[in-house]
Parts: structure tokens; sequence; C-alpha cells
């Protein structure tokens, strides 16, 4: 298993089956469900904490 990017999500504002809408910082991001790791904080709306992020997607939205 790789390394994982831990990332502080500040709010998930929308939910859908293949992604979540989050708030980080000032900025938000749709981060598919299958790049976050099953022991994140974040599950439903309303939801803040940490994400376990996978490094390529991270990379790729600028959050790494």
């Amino acid at each position: 298993m790789s390394e994982q990017v831990e990332v502080y999500v500040d709010n998930v504002l929308a939910t859908r089956r293949k992604a979540c809408l989050c708030e980080i910082g000032n900025e938000q991001h749709w981060i598919p469900w299958r790049v976050i790791d099953k022991g994140s904080d974040i599950k439903s709306v309303g939801d803040s904490g940490t994400a376990y992020i996978a490094p390529w997607f991270a990379e790729r939205v600028g959050l790494a």
C-alpha cells in the first residue's frame, strides 16, 4: 500500500454516488470516493476532519 496524503477537510458540502464536494481552506474540490481511504473522517454532508487521499490525485488537484 502506498503512502496517502493527509488533507484536512473543513466541510463536506455535497455527496454523490462517486464523489464528494469538499471545502478545503478557501477552495472546493470534487474528490472521488475511490481515492479516499476508508479510514478517513469524512463520510457524509457536514463532516469535517482528516481525509487520506491517493497521492496521484492529491498532486493532480494541488493538495499535495
